[in-house]
């Protein structure tokens, strides 16, 4: 076993450090705190996402909250996949889908009328 000291004097040359940007460690520190990958900047995967949903047409809002473990939308149960995320409101009616890219929220509702659809754009909260 050699010392640091045994190893420079036989000629070894020590590992040179290398300095990190300024302007790129910061903004990678301020990738990391909003919840952006430094690849793509999309979104980090997280278990529990709450989004936030507007109507387009008549301005409603609402929080959507999207739980990936547990595979629920508002709390039902939901089929979640990368891009996508679809479920069905037992409750009050209704079949909801999610283009996790786009952004854009569909609600579908059968009635004795021929039913109705709703947009939403939803984005983060």
């Amino acid at each position: 076993m050699t010392s640091e000291k045994e190893g420079r004097a036989r000629g070894q040359r020590q590992p040179k450090l290398r300095h990190l940007n300024p302007f790129a460690t910061a903004v990678a520190l301020v990738l990391s705190l909003s919840g952006l990958a430094l690849t793509g900047l999309k979104p980090a995967h997280a278990a529990e996402t709450t989004l936030r949903c507007l109507n387009l047409a008549s301005g409603a809002a609402w929080n959507l909250k999207i739980d990936d473990e547990r595979q629920t939308a508002d709390s039902l149960a939901a089929d979640i996949t990368a891009t996508r995320v679809t479920w069905h409101d037992i409750r009050r009616g209704g079949f909801y889908e999610l283009d996790r890219t786009s952004g854009l929220l569909t609600f579908r509702n059968a009635s004795s009328t021929g039913g109705y659809i709703l947009h939403y754009r939803c984005g983060a909260n």
